[in-house]
């Protein structure tokens, strides 16, 4: 729906005009950063709408400029939602950016020029492939698509608001690029200072109003992040359970109804949780008796660490980790001061038990308190989806925790703990990216030698 509705929004404001052929389903792929079936799917829909016609050849608009009616019903996003995303991304986008460029050598800043030299009628794709190229060199998936994710659900709303003057939309886009090509000069004289303060003071420039516009306390923002599988949440609980002691080593769990019934979800979709487990050696089948809950001996054996849908879920907890370590700091230094003075005592005394156990769970426990303290603080509801998706993620590097060696975890806590007991945010941000970073290198380096050789690919600076 996301493509359908940047394409039609397109058609709708006269940017893909009457009579134009429309990109090939490959380059609004690697545009849009969705894959060539959600493209087709998005084609199909303009077609039945009648704004474009033709076939896998080529497709032209046909759709009449002069004849509008109306943008079709959930297109636009509140106003209210896109401030609030614009806000809350601030503390996450420009750190993301600033880290790709610190990435880039010559030949990508040359890269990055010759995108710019694109005409002006498409500044705005431009600047789009621009930004996607710099986040692209973090060689994360996940942080690519919160990237077009974001991008296509505030884009509608934001080409509406432009379109009552084109001239002043397409001159506003002329001078961001200008920045964009002096952010390069800058890269290239790894003047990194100054490209930080560029990047950060340019993301609050280009829409004054959404950046400075007070929101309400109230806001919930209905921006969703992707759409989580159910049986992955459900997999998720049952670790989190068995890593805090419900569901104790060497017992059975509860029945796959009895626990469909405790969680909320469907007896199918706890059945699939359960094979999901097996397959990361939390727990293994016993027939006709349930599953048993395994220790890190027989768990490690039995991980099925070739197995897809293993494969994919550890290396989205990396991806999520090097997230965090790249974008934490921005986000827990804005938020500290937000968060109650009721929220500390509880955080402060679950790290400790946490650093307690002494094993690798321990980093990524402690790195889930601080983020529970963060979205419970953060004024922004885009910034608390975003980081309760990662919360999430963190859950699957359970099967890690059953390979030694566990990384050296006490300066940071102590870290956490003095930010917490002095309310000192930079303290607090300090020991949180630490934990971060430590736990990035012991996964990595975990993961590389069980056979998942993705995960050498991600790398922090």
């Amino acid at each position: 729906m996301l493509t359908y509705g940047y394409l039609l929004t397109k058609i709708y404001f006269g940017l893909y005009s009457k009579g134009r052929p429309l990109p090939s389903i490959h380059r609004l792929s690697q545009l849009l950063g969705v894959s060539t079936v959600t493209v087709q799917g998005a084609l199909k829909m303009l077609q039945r709408g009648k704004y474009i016609s033709g076939s896998e050849l080529g497709r032209t608009v046909i759709y009449d400029q002069e004849a509008k009616n109306g943008l079709p019903a959930g297109i636009l996003a509140r106003e209210e939602v896109l401030r609030d995303i614009y806000q809350g991304f601030a503390l996450i986008l420009p750190p993301i950016f600033y880290d790709g460029f610190r990435r880039c050598d010559e030949k990508d800043l040359d890269r990055l020029e010759k995108i710019l030299e694109k005409g002006a009628s498409f500044c705005d794709e431009a600047v789009t492939a621009f930004l996607a190229y710099l986040i692209n060199k973090l060689r994360n998936p996940l942080i690519l698509d919160l990237y077009h994710d974001i991008s296509l659900y505030s884009y509608p709303t934001h080409i509406a608001r432009c379109a009552a003057d084109i001239g002043h939309w397409r001159d506003n886009y002329e001078r961001l690029w200008a920045v964009l090509k002096e952010m390069v000069s800058l890269a290239r004289r790894e003047d990194f200072t100054a490209l930080r303060s560029l990047l950060e003071r340019t993301y609050f420039d280009y829409d004054p109003e959404y950046a400075s516009h007070p929101l309400s306390d109230s806001f919930n923002s209905p921006y969703r992040w992707g759409k989580p599988r159910l049986c992955n949440l459900a997999a998720a609980e049952i670790i989190r359970s068995v890593d805090n002691g419900g569901y104790p080593i060497g017992t059975l769990l509860p029945s796959a109804a009895a626990l469909s019934a405790n969680l909320g979800y469907t007896l199918i979709t706890t059945r699939r949780a359960l094979s999901l487990l097996n397959g990361f050696g939390v727990t293994k089948s016993l027939n006709g008796r349930g599953s048993l809950v395994l220790g890190a001996d027989e768990g490690r054996l039995r991980v099925k660490w070739h197995e897809p849908s293993v494969r994919k879920n550890i290396l989205s907890y990396l991806q999520a980790i090097q997230m965090l370590a790249v974008t934490g700091r921005s986000v827990a230094e804005s938020v500290f001061p937000h968060i109650k003075a009721g929220s500390f005592e509880a955080a402060k005394r679950d790290i400790q038990e946490a650093a307690a156990s002494g094993c690798h769970t321990a980093a990524t426990a402690a790195i889930a308190v601080c983020l529970r303290l963060i979205i419970g603080g953060s004024p922004y509801s885009s910034t608390k989806e975003v980081y309760g998706h990662l919360r999430e993620l963190a859950v699957w590097g359970y099967p890690l925790s059953y390979i030694p060696p566990y990384p050296e975890l006490e300066s940071f806590v102590e870290m956490l703990l003095r930010g917490i007991e002095e309310r000192s945010g930079k303290s607090f941000s300090d020991g949180l990216e630490g934990l971060c970073r430590t736990i990035f290198y012991s996964s990595r380096e975990k993961m590389v030698s069980v056979g998942i050789a993705e995960a050498g690919r991600l790398e922090l600076l």
